[in-house]
């Protein structure tokens, strides 16, 4: 049990921003796996989650009964703050919003990067087809498999590639995406990039080929 989790739990806000304001962990959790924002959730502290969540308390980290600061939240009001902030966003909700922040922390709460929708799109798939720098760069730093294919055969790079989104196809390329695969119509990511006039992207691809 830290200072921070028991301000939180007992509505210290003054303790609670003191703390915060020291550089304290915000996500530390007790033995039994609560953090301060999971115990400020519980007992309703208004004022305290809204401070804790500001500060970056990561809102998907889970306590040892899987529940987190959502689930356990106690009334609607607390139920509110943290789906404003996002408490209730999946990986491909916030990959899809440009939400690079909510990335970081699912990724940091062990969430599964690679998560499919219906059309065999991931987070990474996604941030490239739309052009979600700041996400797909979230996305490789916490090592999502740069390589799968949606339901076309389309990858990360092949989409990143065919919109030309050159910012995501050369950190892909960086990050040692498979520049020779295909998709379902038997084109590469070089194939789009060149009949797109995408040069810098079809310049580094035939430069990463092997």
């Amino acid at each position: 049990q830290t200072a921070l989790i028991d301000a939180s739990n007992q509505g210290h806000t003054a303790i609670v921003t003191a703390l915060i304001n020291a550089n304290a962990d915000v996500n530390i959790a007790n033995t039994s796996g609560n953090t301060a924002l999971i115990r400020a959730s519980r007992e309703a502290q208004n004022a305290i989650v809204t401070k804790l969540i500001s500060a970056g308390a990561n809102l998907f980290l889970e306590n040892d009964d899987g529940d987190t600061a959502l689930d356990k939240a106690r009334n609607s009001s607390i139920r509110t703050l943290l789906k404003n902030a996002g408490a209730d966003k999946t990986l491909l909700d916030a990959s899809y919003a440009g939400k690079a922040n909510l990335v970081t922390q699912m990724a940091a709460a062990g969430r599964n990067l690679n998560v499919k929708n219906s059309y065999g799109y991931t987070g990474l798939i996604i941030a490239a087809y739309y052009g979600k720098t700041d996400v797909a760069t979230a996305l490789i730093a916490a090592g999502a498999n740069l390589n799968l294919k949606e339901n076309a055969g389309n990858t990360a790079l092949i989409w990143a590639s065919y919109n030309g989104k050159t910012a995501i196809a050369i950190a892909l390329i960086d990050a040692g995406a498979d520049v020779t695969l295909k998709n379902n119509a038997n084109s590469r990511a070089v194939d789009y990039a060149a009949a797109a006039g995408y040069t810098a992207i079809k310049n580094a691809l035939i430069a990463a080929t092997p």
